[in-house]
C-alpha cells in the first residue's frame, strides 16, 4: 500500500505545527473569547482566558484568577536567571498558594525544559504586584531544540502578604539588557521529492 505522502513531506508537516504552536504559545495569542491583550508597556490586570474555555481544548492551568492552589504543583518551575537571549513574555493566569499568604503562583507556556529557563522580577506597591516574566537560553543548553509548548507554573515570593491588591503583568517592555546575547536560530529544511 503507497501512502499519500512521503515519510519527510510528514515530517516536515509535523514540524512546521510545532512550530506554529511553539510560535503562538510564546506570542500569548491564543485568546478565545474576543478579549483583547495590551501590546504597549502597560500594566494590566490579567483577566486574560485560560486558552481552552468555551473552545473544547482542554485546559492546561488551572482555576481562575485569583482563587487559591495547592502549596506545590506539577508543574512548578525553579527561576532560573543563568539564561541567554532573554525576553519577556506574557503569563497566562495567576492564583494565591495555600498556606503562603505573601505568594502567587503564575501561569504560563515555556518551551522543552532542557532548552528554556525563566525567571520573574517582581514590583510591589500598596495597590497592585506587577509580575514580568522572563524567558531565555540556558546557558551552555543543547544547540538545536524543537519547537514545543510545555504548560508551566511558578511560585513567585513577595515582600508582604498579598492582601486585596491587584495582579497585574506588563507586557511590550524589554528586559534589563545586563545578559542579553543574540542566540542564532537554525532554520528547518525539509526534502522533497
Amino acid at each position: 500500500m503507497r501512502l499519500p505522502f512521503t515519510l519527510e513531506q510528514i515530517i516536515g508537516a509535523v514540524a512546521a505545527l510545532l512550530t506554529a504552536v511553539g510560535i503562538v504559545a510564546a506570542l500569548g495569542t491564543s485568546l478565545t473569547d474576543g478579549s483583547s491583550k495590551a501590546t504597549s508597556a502597560e500594566s494590566t490586570e490579567t483577566t486574560l482566558p485560560h486558552p481552552g474555555i468555551g473552545s473544547g481544548i482542554p485546559q492546561p492551568f488551572p482555576g481562575v484568577n485569583g482563587g487559591t492552589g495547592p502549596a506545590v504543583r506539577p508543574g512548578d518551575t525553579l527561576p532560573n536567571r543563568d539564561l541567554v537571549a532573554v525576553s519577556e513574555r506574557s503569563w497566562d493566569s495567576w492564583e494565591r498558594v495555600a498556606g503562603k499568604p505573601n505568594a502567587v503562583r503564575i501561569f504560563y507556556w515555556g518551551g522543552a525544559p532542557a532548552c528554556s529557563g525563566e525567571y520573574v522580577e517582581v514590583e510591589e506597591t500598596s495597590a497592585s504586584v506587577n509580575v514580568r516574566l522572563f524567558a531565555g537560553a540556558p546557558k551552555g543548553g543543547p544547540d538545536a531544540c524543537i519547537a514545543v509548548a510545555v504548560a508551566r507554573s511558578m511560585v513567585v515570593t513577595l515582600d508582604v502578604s498579598l492582601g486585596d491588591r491587584v495582579v497585574t503583568q506588563t507586557r511590550g517592555v524589554k528586559p534589563p539588557r545586563r545578559d542579553i546575547i543574540p542566540m542564532p536560530t537554525v532554520p528547518v529544511v525539509v526534502a522533497t521529492q
